[in-house]
């Protein structure tokens, strides 16, 4: 299906982001293109904004393989200036579930420590925010649209649409997480670090749970209690240490993904 720009323009608000838009019907990764842009241009875009129908190439977390088929996600990275705070990640997670509550009218979609987008036990989508040398980052976003079975991954239609809708609009979703991500970002360089923590608190699924995680080639097995000022993830050992998690795959004790 084409991308309707002007769909997606109306329902667009910020000031900054997607005031340079670019859409691919297939790309390599929207954010390998944006690192890209990065590099070869002296003085890129704050604000722009590359959607693709399909990455030949998409990643995630780790390099791990992200499947892009078209029609059965929206991939979507956007160009912004780096910021010197460990929480870039955390307040995009917050932004994107704001913005997917917002479109469907449903407290369903949540958080998984520490860049899962997360519905009815599995995954919905995911957060990768790199470095453009040291002046940008790229903040890319994985939604899963349609089920993805042979990742167990879960799509947005699982949702119903609201009253009037024939189905989920990417335009509108797109234009939403973009709202978000501005308003978010914007609050994060004006200080509001705690704001970010305290929001994504309410909207984790990770927290309360035991959990084992695989990180920097151990393994800690405890219960996930919060996350500390940095955004790492609190785990108490059954031994009662706190251990710090600044890195690693987590999953519930029981090898359930959330």
């Amino acid at each position: 299906m084409a991308f309707d720009y002007s769909l997606f323009q109306s329902h667009l608000e910020t000031r900054q982001l997607g005031r340079e838009f670019q859409h691919f019907m297939s790309v390599d990764s929207t954010n390998a293109y944006v690192k890209r842009v990065a590099r070869q241009d002296t003085s890129p875009r704050s604000g722009l904004v590359v959607v693709a129908d399909a990455q030949t190439g998409g990643y995630g977390q780790h390099g791990r393989i992200w499947e892009s088929a078209r029609g059965q996600g929206l991939y979507l990275t956007a160009l912004l200036p780096a910021q010197a705070t460990p929480l870039v990640t955390l307040m995009v997670g917050v932004a994107v579930i704001e913005a997917l509550r917002a479109v469907t009218g449903s407290e369903e979609p949540g958080l998984k420590w520490v860049n899962d987008l997360v519905l009815r036990g599995r995954k919905l989508g995911g957060i990768l925010v790199e470095a453009c040398h040291q002046r940008w980052m790229a903040v890319g976003v994985g939604l899963n649209l349609r089920d993805v079975p042979e990742h167990r991954g879960i799509g947005l239609d699982s949702l119903p649409p609201q009253e009037g809708m024939a189905d989920w609009s990417r335009e509108q979703i797109l234009a939403e997480v973009l709202n978000h991500l501005e308003r978010w970002t914007d609050r994060l360089l004006a200080g509001e670090g705690e704001a970010v923590r305290t929001q994504w608190d309410a909207y984790a699924v990770t927290l309360g749970q035991d959990v084992c995680v695989e990180s920097a080639g151990r393994e800690v097995v405890g219960r996930a209690i919060g996350i500390d000022a940095t955004g790492a993830l609190k785990v108490r050992t059954g031994e009662g240490r706190v251990e710090l998690i600044t890195t690693g795959t987590v999953r519930r004790a029981d090898g359930a993904y959330c």
